[in-house]
């Protein structure tokens, strides 16, 4: 995993040179898209000829504009991927397990927590040592947060809306795991406010099965994720824009459970299997918000001077039927070391990336 941090910075170094007529005193710009258990055959360049069952046009075109990184290998379980990529190390060598965030191990002070330890350092903090970049995550942390030190917030990113926990409710934002009471894990950090995103969390009726609940708020979750990364392309792209821009949007989709807007699930209502009919709607979801952080690049004039960077966690989850990856034609998924649960879909593209 560590190559792969390799790589962005080594693509970030080549386009300074690359851009120098445009802003010869700034790096490019970084959206890293980090999908969750997307299946290597949850994306339609993947599909077999004649094969029209997922449809990620978006995904597919910048691809097709960019390069795509065909041998790319991850951890096969979230947090350990997540903490390799956020450190820049071997998952061996940070962190291999995938429990609780909230586990503490008090005799070690520096390791003994869940996610990343505190002595080592994430991506976001080494570039904005370097002064040039301003940092903000969006999305999926699981990481850490056992202590407020662990958090995205202390750990080089100056904004954050998201949640800690391996997964949460796509309405209600419950995790029913945190010292296994539930709670709405879904938080806001920046200049102002640092806490519960109370004010964006939905109404209690508001579900998959009731998504227009009367009288109460409901919005899923991934679109209040996306409406956060196109704002915030648009208030850096009229600000002074005195430092580059690294977003890290770390996707809920397609990771359990199964829930998508009906609009999105009405598009496959010829599909007999419901978790494979939620699987494609979710991946068709995942498509249609990467289009619109792309339009926000294109309407801002960004990006010509961003470089984004794509690939998911670890494979498709198939441990049972109820999952519904897919990883065809490799062997295995998410939780194994076989093709299916490593290997996964990855590229790089933007304006930015050199030619």
């Amino acid at each position: 995993m560590s190559k792969e941090l390799f790589l962005v910075a080594l693509l970030a170094a080549a386009t300074i040179t690359t851009c120098s007529a445009k802003q010869a005193s700034r790096p490019p710009n970084i959206l890293h898209i980090l999908v969750d258990d997307m299946g290597w055959n949850e994306v339609a360049y993947h599909q077999p000829e004649g094969v029209d069952e997922v449809k990620t046009p978006n995904i597919d075109q910048l691809r097709s504009q960019g390069l795509e990184l065909d041998r790319f290998y991850t951890h096969k379980i979230c947090s350990p991927s997540r903490s390799s990529i956020q450190s820049g190390r071997d998952p061996i060598h940070v962190n291999v397990q995938n429990v609780h965030p909230e586990t503490v191990n008090g005799d070690d002070e520096l390791g003994g927590f869940q996610g990343m330890p505190l002595n080592m350092t994430t991506i976001a903090e080494v570039l904005k040592s370097t002064g040039k970049y301003d940092t903000s995550f969006v999305g999926k942390w699981d990481v850490g947060m056992a202590t407020d030190a662990h958090t995205p917030f202390n750990r080089g990113y100056d904004k954050f809306l998201g949640y800690f926990h391996h997964s949460n409710d796509y309405w209600s934002h419950a995790e029913q795991k945190c010292y296994m009471k539930e709670v709405r894990d879904l938080w806001l950090h920046n200049e102002t406010f640092s806490g519960p995103a109370k004010h964006l969390q939905n109404g209690d009726k508001c579900s998959q099965d009731n998504q227009s609940p009367e009288g109460q708020k409901c919005v899923y979750e991934e679109e209040l994720l996306v409406d956060s990364v196109v704002e915030q392309i648009h208030e850096y792209a009229t600000g002074p824009q005195d430092k580059s821009l690294f977003l890290f949007w770390s996707t809920h989709l397609v990771h359990m459970p199964l829930q998508v807007p009906d609009a999105f699930l009405d598009k496959f209502s010829d599909v007999d299997d419901d978790h494979r009919r939620s699987m494609r709607a979710m991946s068709n979801y995942l498509d249609y918000e990467i289009g619109l952080a792309i339009d926000a690049l294109k309407e801002t004039g960004l990006y010509d001077s961003t470089l984004i960077v794509f690939h998911s966690d670890n494979g498709g989850e198939i441990m049972t039927q109820f999952c519904g990856g897919n990883n065809h034609p490799l062997r295995g998924g998410k939780f194994s070391n076989f093709e299916g649960g490593i290997r996964v879909n990855a590229l790089v593209g933007g304006g930015a990336l050199p030619e």
